[in-house]
């Protein structure tokens, strides 16, 4: 494992969708230094890093490549990606290296709380969870193929365990997930995690187990976005407007959620939202309000506008998972 990427320049590093990091390419090619930190809001940005990025873009053996990137929880963004310090300031190959060669899946956490862990299909960057943040891939590549990643001492505790040595990889992953999900763990080890990494007891009944990582691969879909729940959750119209109105208005938090929804702009907002589905946090981050503070003033396209719809059905099915988890 290792910390996440450090960006360490977000402003061009990170945008929000493919066609915006190919712009930025093109920026760096035809504007002058003070044009591209003008136009990307940058104190500075050293010439030799332009001049690399475009160079490692253009390579012809291992090219730099544009990649989506675990940004913050449920917001995939694009970034560069290059194995080499230079437009990104650290990429951390020797980990990412695992989520970039094909089908993975890695554990965020975070450095200080160990509660807050969020699972993801990407490389992920180094704030993902507000502080620190730490990667794990669940499985190696190399030329041979995959294998876990796991300790020589976990296997072997595996290879004799009663219920574990008849456990795959993902399987042991979503009894872990669900434990560190549960809201009765997080409370009763609260200190402990906030001190050191978290221990999972697996020296439970068959039965709990498999209610544990029944619970748990169902979050793990849900925060993958590979499942969407179906409920009552819908944008509605506030007004008639002659053509659809996607931009991302800006609004202080009391006039962004309101009676139950969440304004969008003047014309749009999404319905019925409970308060603690907009007051949900992963991490140090308000998950709804974040995504929205990264996309003010933003005209979202409708696909990045149901996927905002779909983040919420989401956060509403994961509290509704908890509270089945905390009765366990």
């Amino acid at each position: 494992f290792s910390s996440g990427i450090a960006t360490e320049r977000d402003n061009i590093a990170i945008q929000l969708n493919e066609r915006a990091m190919r712009q930025v390419l093109e920026d760096l090619k035809i504007l002058k230094k003070d044009e591209i930190l003008q136009k990307y809001r940058l104190k500075n940005l050293d010439e030799t890093i332009i001049s690399k990025t475009l160079a490692e873009y253009e390579a012809k053996d291992n090219p730099a490549h544009i990649t989506k990137i675990a940004y913050r929880p449920f917001d995939t963004q694009y970034t560069l990606y290059s194995s080499r310090q230079g437009f990104l300031g650290r990429p951390r190959f020797e980990t990412m290296q695992h989520l970039l060669s094909g089908e993975n899946l890695g554990l965020m956490f975070q450095n200080g709380i160990h509660q807050d862990i969020f699972i993801v299909g990407y490389i992920g960057e180094g704030n993902f969870l507000s502080a620190r943040t730490y990667i794990t891939p669940l499985y190696l590549y190399d030329i041979e193929g995959k294998t876990p990643n796991f300790t020589p001492e976990f296997k072997a505790c595996k290879a004799k365990h009663k219920i574990l040595k008849d456990k795959n990889e993902e399987q042991i992953l979503a009894f872990i997930y669900a434990n560190l999900y549960n809201p009765k763990y997080r409370s009763k080890y609260l200190e402990y995690l906030k001190i050191g990494f978290p221990k999972v007891n697996f020296e439970v009944s068959q039965k709990e187990f498999e209610r544990f990582e029944k619970l748990g691969g169902e979050l793990i879909k849900l925060h993958l976005m590979q499942e969407i729940p179906q409920d009552e959750i819908n944008f509605i119209f506030l007004k008639e407007s002659k053509k659809p109105n996607f931009k991302i208005a800006k609004y202080q938090e009391k006039e962004r959620f309101v009676e139950n929804k969440i304004i969008l702009n003047e014309d749009l907002a999404i319905s019925s939202i409970g308060a603690e589905i907009w007051n949900y946090t992963i991490g140090g981050y308000q998950v709804l309000k974040q995504w929205l503070k990264y996309r003010k003033d933003y005209a979202c396209s409708k696909k990045e506008l149901e996927h905002f719809l779909k983040i919420c059905k989401i956060l509403k099915k994961t509290i509704e998972i908890q509270g089945k988890l905390s009765e366990i």
